[in-house]
């Protein structure tokens, strides 16, 4: 969550939100996890969510990686997988893919 102003929906990480009340309103055990390499970004978000929402700072690819593997080991599924990479150099954009 780069920008914490609500009326700024263009805005990057705003979906973390909408995902948020999603699963509030569920009230099924749902969560949310969230994951940014950006400390500032995520400093932000927590702010702004519910603890329904797991907000993890670092690199997305080992956590995806971690997080996948703690979910075969309980036997969990993902209901949802929703990939932005908002951090993406178009001049060399295969690290982001």
């Amino acid at each position: 969550m780069r920008n914490s102003d609500p009326w700024a929906l263009t805005g990057e990480g705003h979906s973390t939100i909408l995902f948020d009340k999603y699963v509030q309103n569920r009230a099924d055990g749902s969560r949310v996890f969230s994951v940014d390499i950006n400390e500032q970004a995520v400093a932000t978000c927590r702010k702004l969510v519910s603890g329904l929402v797991h907000v993890h700072a670092g690199d997305s690819v080992p956590y995806l990686d971690q997080l996948s593997r703690q979910i075969i080991q309980s036997n969990g599924t993902i209901n949802l997988l929703y990939l932005d990479s908002y951090d993406v150099d178009y001049e060399y954009w295969f690290p982001s893919a």
